[in-house]
């Protein structure tokens, strides 16, 4: 569980990305950052619909494995998305930490 919840953490904590690390003008993030929260949050819309669900169903160990599948699902795409965004994103970064090491940061 502890695992899953850092991996939450981690998923949701993209949307505070440096505009500069993604490359993005301050015209593209109202955008970007709109765009994130609604695929970050939606979860918190629908899945306690259906934890109730699986809950109510009667089989009890049943729906806790359910749910330890779900955040264990969760938790491993969140990790595939940071490091996909991380690779993708590497030479934004190595430039940012240049222009940052030099002062140039505006």
């Amino acid at each position: 569980m502890a695992l899953e919840m850092m991996g939450t953490g981690a998923f949701r904590s993209q949307k505070f990305i440096q505009i500069k690390e993604a490359n993005l003008t301050v015209a593209q993030s109202g955008t970007a950052f709109g765009l994130i929260a609604m695929i970050i949050y939606s979860a918190d819309a629908f899945m306690p619909m259906i934890i109730g669900r699986w809950l109510d169903s009667g089989d009890f160990i049943q729906a806790y494995r359910n749910l330890n599948y779900t955040l264990l699902a969760s938790a491993a795409l969140t990790l595939a998305a940071v490091i996909y965004w991380r690779i993708r994103n590497a030479g934004n970064i190595k430039r940012q930490l240049q222009l940052e090491a030099t002062g140039q940061v505006s």
